[in-house]
């Protein structure tokens, strides 16, 4: 996987990491570069990031009255905020920028670009919404809105977890659902998902679908053979 960052020239965002909306998904490799070699131009390109994301997410809920950043980007900024703490380029605590950043982007969350908000049911709106307010309630117990956020995301997690499954059968939306609750379990210490009989049955069973490059035979709703590529 290194070898691949190394060679595929996504180093090259920590020179230039201030990429908006994208920022969270196209920094990962400069992340993982990081973890690897602890060299602090990396991680501070990381943290530029993460403070040009907050520039446009802010920006965005000014012109359109909220934004929509529900699936990929607060889970993976939770693995910034793992890593980027343990290198001491971050403190989720005492850096009062991104207590904000993170209590403005649970409060302005409009799912999909519409008014609808606090989405339910085992899907990737729900589920996405709900982890990344479990998350933000979980990091920051004092915010005015923690215990509802808490409430939430309970019920949401009651959607899909006594099933340990999600209805479509389809290769686009069920991943949709799949990213944020696979590293938000991470992010908050849910090892029950990665561990539990049942839900085993379910990793091996997506395992089974997904060829080393991450292609997948296309059926139900999909985008084509590879939809969702990344995230498998």
């Amino acid at each position: 996987y290194m070898k691949w960052i190394e060679d595929s020239g996504h180093l090259r965002y920590a020179d230039n990491p201030k990429h908006g909306v994208y920022g969270p998904r196209h920094l990962m490799p400069v992340l993982a570069k990081y973890v690897q070699s602890k060299e602090a131009r990396y991680g501070q390109a990381c943290l530029t990031m993460l403070h040009d994301y907050d520039r446009w997410m802010r920006a965005e809920t000014a012109k359109t009255g909220w934004h929509s950043n529900y699936m990929h980007e607060p889970t993976l900024i939770g693995l910034y905020v793992r890593y980027l703490s343990q290198g001491g380029l971050l403190d989720p605590q005492n850096d009062p920028w991104f207590k904000d950043m993170i209590l403005f982007m649970n409060r302005n969350i409009h799912v999909w670009g519409t008014p609808e908000d606090f989405w339910r049911g085992p899907m990737h709106r729900a589920q996405g919404e709900g982890m990344m307010k479990a998350i933000a309630a979980a990091w920051y117990p004092d915010a005015p809105e923690a215990a509802e956020w808490k409430a939430y995301s309970e019920k949401v997690w009651g959607d899909f977890w006594p099933y340990r499954d999600n209805p479509p059968n389809d290769t686009g939306y069920y991943y949709g659902a799949v990213f944020p609750l696979m590293l938000g379990a991470e992010i908050l210490g849910r090892q029950e998902v990665f561990t539990d009989p049942q839900m085993k049955e379910t990793w091996e069973r997506l395992m089974w679908e997904v060829t080393p490059d991450g292609a997948i035979c296309p059926y139900g709703a999909h985008g084509g053979w590879n939809s969702s590529q990344g995230q498998r």
